[in-house]
């Protein structure tokens, strides 16, 4: 039996199926081959319905897998800080054998690679150390000789500025019996990636509190600077006067230095 021209059957008498001369003319074929199984469906009954659509099945797999290339993950949401590596991770597809993956970053018009890593299987996890301007990133996937065969979707970042350390004070030799606390004052959170500073200064004090609430010593803060007391061994609190959301607890010990910041959380 004879067809019209640009038709094509699932499984021609002989039962082979037959040759599809183009991609194009594969998709066509598997859209009306769908067409024809609802009209099927309707007309004659489930179980010839489900027949044709088995015969088919394997033509229009293999027209699927013929339209998949090479393909790479975009990066996932992340709030980067400066100064705080990361590990981003992603999924290739179909890349060459020795394939390296890149990490990119768009700069001035261009793309710079950041990091590379190689391939392993079809999972990865490359390290980031971010930088403020590194504002866009995105995968690659280059070939073993550095032809970057396939690019990933770009994922917009927003950097957080890095700690600011407060500068480290002096520690004066210790008074028989007595420990001494050391710390700055923090300014942390914010609104992801957040802020993390040395903040005081200003008319800012720092007291400290023994386990029974009473002020045991007190001194003004500089800016960017850490302070330093000598107080006998025990627990201790900290805090700035007048501002009860920034506080630091301290445990000394006669003889040794105990580091111990306080902390101003921000919204």
């Amino acid at each position: 039996m004879r067809h019209p021209a640009g038709a094509h059957m699932c499984a021609p008498e002989g039962g082979s199926h037959a040759t599809l001369p183009s991609r194009r003319m594969r998709r066509l074929y598997c859209v009306t081959t769908a067409v024809r199984f609802k009209r099927v469906r309707r007309s004659t009954g489930l179980a010839l319905a489900a027949t044709a659509l088995a015969a088919v099945a394997p033509v229009c797999a293999a027209a699927s897998l013929a339209r998949v290339g090479p393909f790479v993950s975009r990066p996932q949401a992340v709030l980067p800080r400066e100064g705080h590596p990361l590990l981003l991770r992603g999924r290739v597809r179909g890349a060459p054998r020795g394939a390296i993956v890149l990490l990119q970053a768009e700069r001035s018009g261009g793309w710079r690679t950041l990091a590379r890593l190689r391939l392993r299987g079809s999972l990865f996890a490359i390290e980031w150390h971010p930088l403020a301007e590194e504002r866009v990133i995105r995968f690659a996937v280059a070939s073993p000789r550095g032809r970057v065969v396939v690019v990933g979707g770009a994922r917009r970042v927003s950097v957080g500025s890095g700690p600011m350390a407060c500068r480290q004070a002096e520690v004066p030799p210790l008074n028989p019996g007595e420990g001494a606390i050391v710390g700055g004052v923090y300014v942390i959170g914010g609104v992801p990636p957040g802020v993390d500073f040395c903040g005081g200064g200003g008319r800012t004090v720092v007291d400290v509190l023994s386990s029974s609430g009473a002020v045991v010593a007190s001194q003004p803060d500089s800016f960017g600077q850490s302070y330093v007391f000598d107080v006998p061994p025990g627990s201790y609190q900290l805090r700035i006067a007048g501002v009860d959301y920034c506080r630091g607890e301290a445990a000394v010990s006669a003889g040794a230095v105990t580091y111990a910041d306080i902390e101003c959380p921000v919204p």
